[in-house]
């Protein structure tokens, strides 16, 4: 009788001592900010080019201390985020919504966020989306295509970064983005002049007008030369000929 209530105060005091040491677990694990996310992507599937679209992540706190979720950015312009950082009390949520514009986009188009947290389970994060973009500019007007040039996110990629720039550096710039196969999509908006043949007088004639006074057959090129309304000075346009006329023959 003795062993039987001996053996019956060890197993409950095995059960206490387990659950103490999950318990104590358990505290260790929520005495802290804890990040869930409802989703790390979103397909928002087929849309016309020129397209505003938007979607939301929600970040919630499920530990027992504030979270800071900071430094939030993406390197495109064109994606626009509604904060840089937020302060998320224990048992709260906040909600990120991702705006893109999908003027002068084509084909499969991803996008990604970037961000950094006080959790210490995921100091470092991301957020990706995608979508479809069809059309691939047929309905992209003479007129709108200056947008590349007027409107702030657009001239962010294809005019800012390429500011003071001379031949390959002003090429990868403004003109990789829509000339040469990317991660973002491996559908080209334009010809990949990398790959042309320059020591034919004719093309290289034909490109330097085109950069210069914009495209008759295509509606998304518009004229880069200062005197046609674009950005570029008459020796920014000479040097991404030289550049191209530089490269090693197809």
């Amino acid at each position: 009788m003795k062993f039987e209530k001996k053996s019956v105060a060890i197993a409950l005091g095995l059960i206490f001592l387990v659950i103490g040491g999950l318990l104590v677990y358990f505290l260790q694990q929520k005495m802290r900010p804890v990040l869930k996310l409802d989703a790390t992507s979103r397909d928002l599937g087929q849309v016309e080019e020129g397209k505003d679209l938007a979607a939301s992540f929600l970040f919630s706190n499920e530990g027992f201390k504030p979270l800071e979720i900071f430094d939030v950015k993406t390197d495109c312009g064109c994606t626009d985020l509604s904060w840089k950082s937020v302060r998320i009390e224990p048992g709260k949520s906040s909600k990120l919504t991702v705006r893109i514009d999908t003027a002068m986009k084509q084909g499969l188009v991803t996008k990604q966020i970037r961000f950094a947290s006080n959790d210490p389970d995921m100091s470092f994060g991301s957020l990706n989306m995608q979508v479809e973009v069809e059309n691939l500019h047929e309905n992209l007007t003479v007129g709108g295509r200056a947008k590349i040039f007027s409107d702030e996110k657009c001239a962010h990629c294809h005019v800012d970064m390429g500011v003071g720039a001379f031949g390959k550096e002003l090429y990868d710039a403004d003109c990789a983005m829509c000339h040469r196969p990317g991660k973002e999509s491996k559908i080209l908006v334009g010809p990949e002049l990398e790959k042309g043949d320059f020591s034919d007088a004719d093309y290289l004639k034909h490109v330097r007008q085109v950069i210069s006074f914009g495209s008759k057959t295509h509606k998304s090129m518009p004229g880069f030369l200062d005197a046609a309304g674009g950005p570029l000075a008459k020796e920014q346009v000479e040097s991404l000929v030289d550049y191209l006329k530089g490269l090693k023959k197809p």
